[in-house]
């Protein structure tokens, strides 16, 4: 009897307007136990001619983290899934045994090879597909264990989804930080510098080991994020102005924040909220002042249901250690925090624009003209890559660019 289950099928929509289509086939929603007859997830089919076993095993592969996997027992096992012409294949699967970690499967004719199960630091494992549309084969020549599967059509983005952003992993220094982080679709908003304040507003990049609970898993975690403060809610609107943890999500999904109090015995709080259209709306609020169980810390969790617009804010109302973010839905990949109306300090945004304190750079030459918010013109230049904004005061402008073939790009930004 086919059954049919519902998987991270995700279709997202770029700011040029064309859509990606990277389709990731896991097994998260399959029943744990043995698959007695041939099951389609989203157009891949498992075989069931011989056993096939499902069972929870957390492994991550490159960023990307997955709590189940589908074990072939052995050789003569086939998948079949379809792609839409060339592109990138990418699967995520182990060795299921130690002392052979390099077994082999099949697609269409390549041999590829696994890794160890042993191998906690694996990545997927690519194929380049040059063929037509058609439907894929692939055939297990011993035991493996997958995880998950992905195809991208050519020249389309890989989507973001099930993310495990690791904050130790997030930076390359220690240290104090003042401009804007962006990674794998989450932003790290510092925000500026108060008026008249003598010290510069930063969050701060340290190494120290804690163990949190991911998925039920004692996971040792080797650095984290100190937000140096509070992120200064505003009393009415309750919308932050700075220390900010930010992504877009594009799906339903659970979200999970590893915090701890900045001071040991205080009481203090992480929020998770979603922002939309000027409104914010609190998910949950967790007291961080917490001990450490059997299995690590436990996260401050919350479901989220999507609505289009939303973005998740994790923010605190005094000085707390971040360690993780997770989402198990998909997020947008291009999401740089701007579409908030918060400027960043360093941003990029479509098509080929970045601007930053000290300047506003083009991949390639364009019209620029600055305005301020009053609407008088406070800067142009015509056929370049870069105008400086060192020499401009602080303030609130909009950007405009205008490219040899037309086409322009406005934003707004503060100095």
């Amino acid at each position: 009897m086919k059954k049919t289950f519902t998987t991270f099928l995700v279709f997202v929509a770029l700011s040029l307007g064309i859509k990606a289509q990277t389709t990731t086939w896991s097994f998260e929603n399959l029943s744990d136990g043995t698959i007695t007859g041939n099951t389609t997830i989203n157009g891949l089919e498992i075989n069931a001619s011989k056993v096939w076993t499902v069972e929870a095993n957390v492994k991550t592969f490159g960023t990307d983290q997955y709590s189940k996997r589908l074990k072939s027992g052995g050789g003569d096992r086939s998948l079949t899934f379809p792609v839409t012409g060339p592109g990138t294949i990418e699967i995520a699967a182990l060795s299921s045994s130690t002392s052979e970690p390099e077994r082999s499967f099949t697609i269409e004719g390549n041999t590829l090879f696994t890794k160890a199960e042993g191998d906690e630091s694996t990545d997927y494992i690519t194929m380049n597909y040059t063929g037509p549309a058609t439907t894929l084969t692939l055939t297990t020549n011993a035991g493996i264990n997958f995880y998950a599967i992905r195809y991208t059509p050519n020249g389309e983005k890989p989507v973001i989804s099930n993310k495990l952003w690791d904050l130790s992993t997030f930076y390359s220094a220690t240290g104090d930080f003042t401009e804007t982080c962006i990674k794998d679709g989450l932003v790290i908003y510092v925000g500026p510098t108060p008026e008249g304040s003598s010290k510069t507003l930063a969050m701060t990049w340290a190494s120290s080991n804690k163990s949190f609970n991911i998925d039920g898993t004692k996971t040792k975690l080797a650095g984290q994020l100190k937000a140096g403060g509070d992120s200064k809610i505003d009393p009415v609107t309750n919308i932050p102005a700075n220390r900010i943890i930010k992504f877009k999500p594009t799906s339903d999904g659970s979200i999970s924040v590893g915090a701890i109090t900045g001071s040991t015995g205080q009481d203090r709080n992480v929020i998770i909220s979603k922002y939309n259209a000027g409104t914010i709306s609190v998910l949950t609020t967790g007291n961080t002042n917490i001990v450490e169980g059997t299995n690590g810390f436990e996260p401050f969790s919350t479901d989220y249901t999507y609505n289009a617009g939303d973005e998740i804010w994790i923010y605190a109302d005094n000085n707390i250690q971040y360690w993780f973010v997770r989402f198990t839905g998909s997020v947008d990949p291009d999401f740089n925090g701007e579409l908030s109306g918060i400027s960043t300090n360093t941003i990029e945004f479509y098509p080929e624009i970045v601007i930053s304190n000290r300047e506003i750079r083009a991949t390639e030459p364009v019209d620029m003209e600055i305005y301020a918010i009053s609407g008088s013109k406070v800067a142009e230049q015509k056929n370049t890559t870069a105008i400086t904004t060192q020499n401009m005061e602080r303030g609130a402008y909009i950007v405009k660019c205008t490219s040899s073939k037309g086409k322009v790009v406005t934003k707004k930004f503060i100095k």
